[in-house]
């Protein structure tokens, strides 16, 4: 995903997207905005997921400069899974394609919802009755 313009600057402002969390990395660090956010059920298993990856996670307030200068930036929603961010504002994000963390995390995630583990069963009338 390539970001850019005035809408991108006021997403910094407001610390998500339309329907989307932001991620930014740094190495074993991740950040991700701490206030005026969709606090979600995507965006705690991605903090949870990083954790067990071994990173450290700080919830705090990005400025456009951090996303400039992460090595990785993502997004994050429900509806969408975990999208990568390549380039913003024409600079290139990290070496272009998406980090290593990001492939970790997206991997995990498809696995999570695969498995059903945080699913709500659903029970037809007929499967309800055996």
């Amino acid at each position: 995903m390539t970001l850019g313009g005035p809408w991108w600057r006021s997403v910094i402002s407001t610390c998500e997207a339309p329907g989307y969390n932001i991620f930014i990395v740094n190495g074993d660090l991740v950040r991700t905005p701490w206030e005026d956010i969709l606090e979600g059920i995507t965006r705690e298993t991605v903090i949870q997921m990083s954790r067990d990856l071994g990173c450290e996670v700080q919830e705090t307030t990005i400025e456009l400069y951090d996303v400039h200068t992460a090595d990785e930036v993502f997004f994050c929603s429900t509806a969408g899974g975990l999208l990568p961010v390549v380039e913003v504002d024409g600079r290139q994000i990290g070496n272009g394609n998406p980090g290593n963390l990001f492939t970790k995390l997206r991997q995990g995630y498809q696995d999570i919802l695969a498995s059903g583990v945080d699913g709500t069963a659903i029970y037809s009338d007929a499967a309800a009755a055996q």
